[in-house]
């Protein structure tokens, strides 16, 4: 497959972190994010596991997300972030074939795809947005729902900083989306993020007004506790739509 490349200004740390029983995660795994021991201790049990023969597919897509959690908030160097990221990707790509019916594998892959190719450093931030598309699609194709609209958000971000022809990018694409993560996601604990993927794309596009308003309602969501960690990474993952708002007179 041929890799198209694009430079990511948002990350997709604001897209990959909800866990809990009904994003597929066992309830015990739901603690094991909160500090770098527990994630490693974690991945570390799972590890001996599949090397012992115990593979199976929940086992395989889990581990990729918890590898994902251990790059994104814990490892510190690229170098680090990349072998983080790297077995991610190589987890959740392992996941899809054992079960190429399962969203949870697809949509792993394709966050996998996209930091660890980030953190390769083609022409500073690149990833392979053909991949990560590819993944996308497949994990909406199976399960539109899952993971209440994050797959489709993410999906937007691709089709909105890709380049258009001869590539794949397209903003008609990008909004209908957003629309429909938003949908999904309403009063879901993705909303927070959902909703600033939004305001970021609209800033991005110079969509000033409309960008306003969705920040006025991503401040409006109440505040989930339990997702106290993510709540605060939604709010720094928008501070540039801010500043970009603030420097144009439409944002106090």
């Amino acid at each position: 497959m041929k890799h198209h490349h694009l430079a990511l200004l948002l990350s997709f740390v604001s897209l990959t972190r909800l866990w809990g029983d009904v994003y597929g995660f066992p309830d015990e795994v739901f603690p094991k994010r909160l500090s770098l021991k527990t994630i490693n201790d974690y991945i570390h049990e799972q590890e001996v596991l599949l090397a012992s023969g115990k593979t199976n597919y929940q086992r395989l897509w889990i581990t990729a997300a918890a590898y994902y959690y251990q790059g994104e908030f814990y490892k510190t160097t690229k170098e680090s972030r990349k072998a983080a990221f790297l077995k991610a990707k190589d987890y959740a790509l392992l996941a899809t074939q054992i079960n190429p019916h399962g969203a949870e594998g697809y949509y792993w892959l394709a966050v996998g795809y996209a930091l660890w190719s980030k953190e390769n450093g083609i022409l500073d931030s690149l990833f392979y947005a053909d991949d990560v598309l590819e993944a996308l699609n497949r994990c909406i194709e199976l399960q539109p729902n899952y993971f209440d609209g994050v797959p489709w958000a993410m999906r937007a971000l691709v089709y909105d900083l890709v380049p258009g022809w001869p590539w794949f990018g397209d903003k008609k694409k990008a909004f209908e989306n957003i629309e429909k993560a938003l949908v999904l996601s309403r009063k879901t604990p993705a909303e927070r993020t959902v909703v600033g993927i939004y305001v970021d794309m609209l800033t991005r596009n110079k969509q000033y007004t409309a960008a306003t308003n969705a920040l006025v309602a991503f401040t409006n969501i109440p505040w989930n506790s339990q997702f106290e960690l993510e709540e605060k990474r939604a709010f720094k993952d928008i501070s540039n739509a801010v500043l970009t708002l603030r420097a144009k007179n439409y944002w106090p």
